[in-house]
């Protein structure tokens, strides 16, 4: 595979701007966290947080977000680009096997990540076998569904097929003289890509410590499963299956408090598109 190096310097160059942005948002949100010393550790036994904030707190929006989120377009098409010339896009893009291992893989490590977080292997384990609810969240929210899945599609294209294979491509090119085994190079590479990637969620600022590494740690498992592989369907499914999962917890928490299923679906919908749920409906 050559991709040739103008297209890799825009990439990195707007990945830059979009790993900037978030440096920067994460950056404003542990000042606002220290300027609430209440708030320090307030999100311990809180429902892991992924792809974004299920309620993020409105904020001042600055150029630099703007220009940060804009990055994402090119990012995307340049990385569906590498994709393409690493053989990616291929049948098994929509292989029904890479797909269901990448739906029950998802599913187990979140249930491990619940364990490893809250160290409640009962409420865990009872989590793990509520496949109904679940697939009943999932056909009562299809914007949710749809929402995590385009969003799971997106980062890993930019992230895991685009960032991480070229780094990958260069750190052959750095290393080449050198007595370093390719499979250190390797995790360095998939080290490095999810730690990027982890700062580009503002949510980490909010997280406690314990939350934040379990995080770093799903973000590197990612690489290294796409990296052992090579294929972008099973990460694209274990990566939305936890975002929609993720989102399942807060539901069933909203429907427990307002004791009504279809307002806490439709409050959880509109707090993914930032529009609150009227105080008087």
């Amino acid at each position: 595979m050559t991709v040739p190096a103008p297209v890799v310097w825009a990439f990195l160059g707007l990945l830059a701007l979009h790993v900037l942005q978030g440096i920067v948002q994460l950056g404003r949100g542990l000042i606002g966290r220290l300027a609430r010393p209440d708030a320090i550790g307030a999100r311990t036994d809180a429902p892991i947080s992924d792809v974004v904030d299920v309620a993020p707190a409105p904020r001042r929006r600055t150029w630099l977000d703007l220009v940060g989120g804009l990055a994402q377009i090119p990012l995307f098409y340049i990385g569906l680009y590498v994709a393409y010339l690493h053989g990616d896009i291929t049948r098994e893009l929509i292989s029904p096997l890479h797909i269901a291992v990448g739906v029950a893989a998802g599913h187990l490590l979140f249930t491990f990540a619940l364990v490893l977080i809250h160290r409640a292997v009962r409420d865990a384990w009872r989590f793990f076998l509520d496949l109904p609810g679940l697939w009943n969240f999932a056909l009562r929210s299809p914007i949710v569904l749809g929402r995590f899945i385009m969003v799971a599609v997106t980062e890993e294209i930019i992230w895991r097929a685009g960032l991480q294979t070229l780094l990958l491509g260069l750190a052959g090119v750095w290393f080449a003289g050198a007595s370093v085994p390719g499979w250190a190079v390797a995790l360095g590479v998939v080290a490095v890509t999810a730690l990027l990637f982890t700062l580009t969620h503002r949510h980490m600022a909010d997280n406690s410590l314990s939350v934040s590494l379990e995080f770093v740690l799903f973000a590197f498992l990612l690489g290294l499963i796409y990296h052992a592989a090579s294929s972008l369907i099973l990460v694209v499914a274990i990566h939305a299956v936890r975002d929609i999962e993720v989102s399942y917890l807060e539901y069933a928490a909203k429907a427990d408090e307002l004791g009504d299923e279809d307002r806490a679906a439709e409050e959880i919908e509109r707090a993914l598109l930032n529009r609150p749920y009227p105080e008087n409906p």
